[in-house]
C-alpha cells in the first residue's frame, strides 16, 4: 500500500488495483478502480507509490509504466515517453523538474525529456527506424514513411482505415483533402491510396523527391525532371507537368500565399499563384556553397541551407533580394542542414546531422539526444507541425514528438559553483595560506543536471591568467601561484541554449615566503654590497657560462616546441595548421613536376562509438589509426588530423594519383578491427577525394574533397567518392 497527504489535507491510499481518497475532516472515503493495472506489482506491494508532479498532478505506477491524473482523467506514460519496461520501485523530482526513477535490476535512471518528448521506433509499431517524410491525416492518424513502408500512428475515433501499414520503402508522402494518401513508388511512379478502401491507383512519374501540399487542395510533385501538379478530387487523376519548371529540381516549398519557391542548383525560381515564374539570381558569402533545402516564411522571407555552408535568411521585396544573413554554429547546431520548416508561430526549424535547432525570431535554441530527442541525425523532409502546435521530428533512428516547443526556450538559468580548492593534498579553507610550490587544483560545475553534458566554462585567475580560458572538463590546475591576493572567476555557458551565467568567484590569498620578509631583504642587500667587489669577476664568468647554457637550452626547447606544435598529441599525425601549411607550400611551388591529390577521411558513426564505448575508447581508436596510417605512408605522402575524427591525406606523385592509393591507405588504417580494452570494435571510414587543378588553392581543393565526403556519407558511408568536378575530367 502507498499513502500520500495532499495540500488540501486529504489522504490518498492505493492498493494493487484501487485508489482511495479519504477526507479526515468528514470521514468520507471515495474509492475508484485504477486503470491499466495488470498485476505487475502484485509481487512488489511494498514498492507501490503515490507522488505529486511539480505541477501538482498525481503520479503512480501502471502495468505499462506510469500514469498521471489530470483534469480529464488518467494518462498513461509508457516506453514512448522513455520509461523502462520493468517495475519502477520509487521515483522523485529534482529542483529542475526532472524525473528520477529507481528501476528493478537497472539502478537509477533519469527520464530524459519527461513531459516534453515522446519517442517511437520499431518497438512501438514502426516498420523501420530509418524515417523520411511524415504527414497528418485531417482528424486522423499520423502517417510515417520509412525504409520499411508507411505506417499509421494513433487511432482517432470515427476514422475508418482499410489498412494501417503499406509495404515497400517510401521516401515521400502527402495527404490530399479527400482522404487519399499519395506516395512515391520506386524511381518511376507515384501511387494514390484511398485510405477507407485500400484501393491503389498508380501513375508513371519521374523519380519523386518531395510531395508538397498547397493551401488550395493542390499537390505538387518535385521530381528529377521537373515539377508536376494535381488538383485534389474525389476521384484521383494523374499529375501534370508545369510549364517552365522542367529539369532536375533540388527542392521546393509552398509559401503561405500558395506560391511555389523552387531551388534548382544555384538558381532560385518563384512561381506565383497566377502561373508567372520569376528567376532570382543568388550570391553566397561562401563561393562553393551548395544549397540543398529551403523554406518560406511570411513577409517575403526565404530560408536556404545546405551541406557545410550554414544557413541563409533571404529578405525579398518584389522578388528582389534586399538582404542576406548567414547563420552558423553556435547559433544553428551544425553546418550540415537537411531540412527546414517555418511553423505557424513563424519559428524556423532546422534539422541537422547533430540535432534540431529552432529560431523564434529573437534567439536560437537546440535539442539533441541529451535533451530527449531519440537521435541526432535528422532526415530530409522530416519536420512536421501538428494541429496543436507540437512538432514531429523524423530521424534515422526513430520518431520524436516535441509536445511543447516553447519549453526549448524556458531552460533554467545556469548556476555555476566552485566545489573545491586544494593546494597539493590540502583543502583550501578561504584563509591565507603559506607560500608553496604545490599545485592549486580548482574543481567546479553547475547545479543544472540537464546541462551537465553540454555546458562549458570560462575562467581566469587574476594576476596569473592574461585572459579567459575555456574548458568543458570542470577543473583548472595551476602548477604554482605567486604570493599575493588572486581572485578566481568562473562563468558557465550553454552553447545550445545561448545562456551565460552570472560569474562566481573565490579569493586565493598566499603569504610571502620567509626569504622575502623585509629584514632578510635588508640583510641580503648589505651582504651583497660587502662582497660585490670580490665576486665581480667570478660572477661575470658565471654569467657568460649561464648565458651560453641558457642559449643552448632555449634552442633545445624551441626545437621541441616547434615539433610539438606540428604534431597532434593524440594521433601523432601532423596538426591541422601544419598540414595546411605544407599543402599551401606544395601548391605554391612553381617548378614542381609532381601532381597532388588529397583524401579527406572521416570515421563513420564516431559519435556512436563514443556514446557506446566511451570517449577514452574513441581516443584509443584515433591514436591507433594515426599509428597505422604513419606506417603505411610513402615518401611524398603525409597526413594530419584535420579536426575531430577527420584526417587529411596529401599525396604527391609524378603521375596523377589514383583512387587506388587512397583505397590502400584506407585498408591499412581501417581494414582491421580495433582492440580497445578487450572490446573488438569494427570501424569504417568515408573518404572524399579531390585532384589538383590549375590555379588551385588549398581552400578550393579541400572544399571539393569535403563535398565528396558529404556525398559519401549521404550514399551510405564506408566508401570513397571522388569530387564530381574531378570525376568529369
Amino acid at each position: 500500500m502507498a499513502l500520500l497527504l495532499t495540500k488540501d489535507g486529504h489522504v490518498l491510499a492505493r492498493s494493487d488495483t484501487r485508489l482511495a481518497d479519504i477526507d479526515p475532516r468528514t470521514g468520507h472515503v471515495d474509492v475508484s478502480l485504477l486503470p491499466d493495472q495488470g498485476g505487475r506489482y502484485a509481487n512488489y506491494p511494498q514498492s507501490l507509490l503515490l507522488a505529486l508532479t511539480p505541477s501538482g498532478q498525481l503520479l503512480t505506477q501502471s502495468s505499462s509504466g506510469l500514469m498521471i491524473r489530470g483534469p480529464s482523467g488518467w494518462k498513461t506514460l509508457t516506453t514512448e515517453n522513455g520509461l523502462p519496461q520493468v517495475p519502477i520501485l520509487t521515483l522523485m523530482f529534482d529542483r529542475q523538474g526532472d524525473l528520477w526513477l529507481a528501476v528493478l535490476g537497472r539502478g537509477l535512471m533519469r527520464a530524459l525529456g519527461y513531459g516534453m518528448w515522446e519517442n517511437l521506433d520499431h518497438h512501438d509499431g514502426l516498420a523501420d527506424d530509418v524515417l523520411w517524410q511524415i504527414a497528418r491525416q485531417p482528424n486522423g492518424p499520423l502517417w510515417v514513411a520509412s525504409d520499411g513502408g508507411i505506417d499509421a500512428i494513433g487511432r482517432p475515433p470515427g476514422v475508418t482505415l482499410a489498412h494501417r501499414h503499406y509495404d515497400k520503402a517510401a521516401f515521400s508522402i502527402a495527404l490530399d483533402a479527400f482522404g487519399h494518401l499519395w506516395r512515391s513508388v520506386g524511381s518511376a511512379a507515384v501511387a494514390c491510396i484511398t485510405l477507407t478502401t485500400g484501393q491503389v491507383s498508380t501513375y508513371p512519374l519521374p523519380q519523386v523527391s518531395q510531395i508538397l501540399h498547397g493551401s488550395k487542395a493542390r499537390l505538387w510533385f518535385i521530381t528529377e525532371k521537373g515539377v508536376y501538379i494535381v488538383d485534389s478530387a474525389p476521384a484521383p487523376t494523374a499529375p501534370q507537368p508545369i510549364a517552365g519548371l522542367s529539369g532536375s529540381v533540388t527542392t521546393a516549398v509552398v509559401a503561405p500565399d500558395d506560391s511555389l519557391w523552387v531551388l534548382r542548383g544555384q538558381d532560385l525560381l518563384h512561381r506565383h499563384a497566377d502561373g508567372s515564374i520569376i528567376f532570382i539570381p543568388l550570391h553566397w558569402q561562401q563561393a562553393d556553397f551548395e544549397p540543398l533545402t529551403l523554406t518560406a516564411g511570411p513577409a517575403g522571407v526565404v530560408w536556404v541551407a545546405g551541406a557545410g555552408g550554414g544557413l541563409y535568411r533571404l529578405q525579398l521585396d518584389s522578388d528582389r533580394i534586399v538582404s542576406s544573413t548567414r547563420f552558423q554554429p553556435p547559433d544553428v547546431i551544425s553546418n550540415s542542414i537537411v531540412s527546414l520548416l517555418v511553423d505557424s508561430r513563424g519559428w524556423l526549424w532546422a534539422g541537422t546531422d547533430n540535432g534540431v535547432s529552432v529560431f523564434n525570431g529573437r534567439r536560437w535554441a537546440s535539442a539533441t539526444t541529451a535533451d530527449g530527442l531519440i537521435w541526432d541525425d535528422l532526415d530530409q523532409g522530416g519536420l512536421l507541425e501538428d494541429s496543436d502546435g507540437s512538432m514531429w521530428i523524423a530521424t534515422s533512428h526513430g520518431l520524436s514528438h516535441l509536445l511543447d516547443p516553447m519549453q526549448l526556450f524556458m531552460k533554467e538559468s545556469l548556476k555555476p559553483v566552485i566545489t573545491s580548492v586544494t593546494v597539493g593534498e590540502t583543502a583550501f579553507r578561504e584563509q591565507a595560506v603559506p607560500y608553496t610550490r604545490d599545485a592549486f587544483f580548482i574543481q567546479f560545475g553547475v547545479l543544472n543536471f540537464r546541462a551537465g553534458s553540454i555546458v562549458r566554462f570560462r575562467y581566469r585567475l587574476d594576476g596569473v591568467d592574461k585572459g579567459w580560458a575555456d574548458t568543458a572538463s570542470g577543473y583548472a590546475r595551476y602548477p604554482s601561484v605567486p604570493p599575493g591576493n588572486h581572485r578566481f572567476e568562473l562563468v558557465a555557458y550553454d552553447p545550445l541554449a545561448h545562456q551565460v551565467s552570472a560569474p562566481v568567484s573565490v579569493l586565493l590569498r598566499i603569504r610571502k615566503p620567509w626569504w622575502l620578509w623585509w629584514p632578510l631583504l635588508a640583510l641580503y642587500f648589505l651582504a651583497g654590497a660587502g662582497s660585490a667587489y670580490g665576486v665581480l669577476r667570478l660572477r661575470v664568468r658565471l654569467l657568460v657560462q649561464q648565458r651560453q647554457a641558457l642559449k643552448r637550452e632555449v634552442e633545445l626547447r624551441t626545437a621541441e616546441i616547434r615539433e610539438a606544435q606540428a604534431t597532434d598529441s593524440l594521433t601523432t599525425l601532423l596538426t591541422r595548421g601544419e598540414i595546411q601549411s605544407r599543402l599551401v607550400r606544395t601548391l605554391a611551388q612553381a617548378d614542381r613536376t609532381s601532381q597532388v591529390a588529397i583524401g579527406l577521411l572521416d570515421i563513420d558513426h564516431f559519435k556512436g562509438i563514443n556514446d557506446r564505448y566511451g570517449h577514452l575508447a574513441g581516443d584509443e581508436i584515433l591514436k591507433e589509426m594515426g599509428r597505422r596510417l604513419k606506417l603505411a605512408l610513402k615518401p611524398g605522402e603525409y597526413a594530419g588530423r584535420y579536426g575531430g575524427e577527420e584526417i587529411l591525406i596529401v599525396i604527391e606523385a609524378e603521375q596523377v594519383p589514383e583512387v587506388n592509393r587512397i583505397h590502400l591507405l584506407n585498408i591499412a588504417t581501417c581494414g582491421e578491427p580495433f582492440d580497445v580494452d578487450g572490446e573488438v570494435i569494427k570501424v569504417t571510414c568515408s573518404i572524399g577525394m579531390a585532384h589538383e587543378h590549375a590555379r588551385d588553392e588549398w581552400k578550393s581543393l579541400v572544399g571539393r574533397a569535403d563535398k565528396a565526403l558529404y556525398q559519401a556519407k549521404a550514399e551510405g558511408r564506408d566508401r570513397i567518392i571522388v569530387s564530381v568536378r574531378d570525376a568529369m575530367i
